[in-house]
């Protein structure tokens, strides 16, 4: 007997104790509608400590059977009533069976018994292969239906309000009516971040697809697929998003073959948008933004730190590269231009090279410092040969230059004028024009006393011969002088 009391699990149903009700058939019924008396009867059964509770005679097909005062389940119009008794039952912590039932293809009244030498004798029944195979139907639209007498309950659980302002989480509870496919279901409700999601519903319900949402409209507007594929060739997992017409938007997925596995993204048209996979014949990565979070190496040759700086031995750069700052060997990039510098025997700044559109009037594009406490002798330095050609070649024109001509190579060649304030050191001067006493005005404009330019004639004489001299001057150079 202390057995009989203990709790029992059969598969996933828990039972409070081994205490059954065996169907029975009771005539509580008007025309196969369960009422309250049906209700309360196996509510008062469930109320004093039966476990299990199974009525008897839930008829599948009424026609063949002639007594309405049981329950019937040939139709989705019974559900509400025995929703309501299974409810009563679990209310009292019992459970609830349904025993499907019918008596034959023929109908089953008391004018149906034959009277033969006393005993009763019940007719037999004989049903054809196809009045089985709808027989075998009816069995299961009323099972269904038994699992269809459930109610849908919807909440968040364990909700923590602590400093939040008083409200009613979200909690629903609503009855469902049989479809015939799959129906939207929607709800609301407030939900503060805290607690846990629960959907329960006391008979049987198959979800095709759950979305929580912020935004109503979106959730009702797209639907959403999920796929798992696996075949002896591929494995396939994706989640699509498609319109309120079923037209794809968007799918992002995981494709595993024997040749490549790899993770991708297509858009609505079918392209392939993103893609990282991997084969036999290497790594590819493609998308139109690529994100790389930490640490990126290539074989250690080829690094992207965090910071976003880029480490690599060697490299080839073809096409455009824009540098705001940093190094290239020796030099600095400042401000959009080139910057070496070198320190002396001291430790001092002694020399400089800039190369770029200088900052100030007084810096050239290529602008060059040094000063007596460094190596080299040269600021610049310039060694060439070539035919019409100069080592270091300058003019002041913009247009209409003038060059050497090919016979000839100089170390200088300037086309334009050239000032110097200081000694000219040279072995020869060619000239055209000479002056002296040259100032400069503010305008740029140069003025000086020309050299005169003349044929002079005198003459010297002395007590026995007398000397005619010539002197031939231009541009105040004596070019000529002869005497007789």
């Amino acid at each position: 007997m202390r057995k009989l009391l203990e709790p029992l699990k059969v598969g996933n149903m828990e039972l409070r104790n081994r205490v059954i009700l065996s169907a029975m058939a009771k005539y509580f019924c008007t025309n196969g509608f369960i009422g309250q008396e049906y209700i309360e009867y196996y509510r008062t059964i469930a109320h004093g400590g039966t476990a299990l509770i199974t009525p008897g005679i839930m008829c599948v097909e009424p026609k063949w059977y002639g007594q309405h005062e049981q329950p019937f389940l040939n139709d989705d119009k019974y559900i509400p009533g025995l929703k309501a008794a299974i409810d009563a039952v679990h209310g009292e912590g019992a459970k609830f069976s349904c025993q499907l039932w019918m008596p034959g293809h023929l109908p089953y009244t008391q004018a149906d018994y034959i009277e033969t030498n006393g005993p009763k004798l019940v007719a037999v029944n004989y049903m054809s292969r196809e009045m089985i195979q709808e027989m075998q139907q009816k069995y299961v639209d009323a099972a269904i239906r038994c699992a269809k007498a459930g109610t849908l309950r919807v909440e968040f659980v364990g909700v923590d309000k602590t400093g939040f302002a008083n409200f009613n989480s979200m909690e629903v509870e609503e009855e469902l009516s049989a479809t015939d496919g799959y129906v939207q279901y929607t709800c609301s409700g407030l939900w503060n971040g805290t607690g846990d999601f629960k959907l329960s519903f006391t008979g049987d319900i198959y979800l095709y697809m759950l979305i929580l949402s912020t935004d109503r409209v979106e959730s009702l507007t797209h639907r959403y697929k999920t796929l798992f594929e696996q075949s002896e060739r591929l494995v396939k997992i994706s989640a699509a998003v498609f319109d309120k017409d079923e037209n794809l938007l968007e799918e992002t997925g995981l494709m595993v073959t024997s040749k490549y596995s790899g993770l991708y993204a297509i858009d609505g048209d079918g392209n392939l948008k993103s893609l990282v996979g991997v084969g036999g014949d290497g790594v590819k990565i493609k998308g139109d933004n690529i994100t790389l979070e930490g640490l990126v190496t290539a074989n250690d040759n080829f690094k992207i730190l965090e910071d976003g700086s880029i480490e690599t031995r060697n490299a080839k750069i073809y096409g455009t590269v824009y540098a705001y700052e940093g190094k290239i060997g020796g030099f600095t990039i400042d401000s959009g231009r080139l910057y070496w510098k070198a320190g002396d025997y001291f430790g001092n700044d002694s020399r400089s090279l800039k190369l770029g559109v200088s900052q100030t009037d007084m810096e050239g594009i290529v602008d060059v410092s040094f000063n007596a406490a460094t190596q080299g002798r040269f600021g610049v330095k310039a060694v060439g040969s070539n035919l019409g050609g100069a080592a270091i070649y300058a003019s002041s024109k913009s247009s209409g230059q003038s060059y050497p001509i090919s016979a000839n190579t100089y170390a200088g060649y300037f086309d334009g004028g050239v000032h110097v304030n200081g000694a000219v050191y040279c072995g020869d001067i060619l000239s055209n024009n000479y002056g002296t006493g040259w100032s400069l005005a503010s305008d740029g404009t140069y003025s000086y006393r020309k050299g005169v330019s003349g044929t002079f004639q005198w003459a010297v004489k002395s007590d026995f011969i007398t000397y005619n001299y010539t002197l031939e001057v231009v541009n105040g150079i004596v070019v000529k002088m002869t005497y007789i």
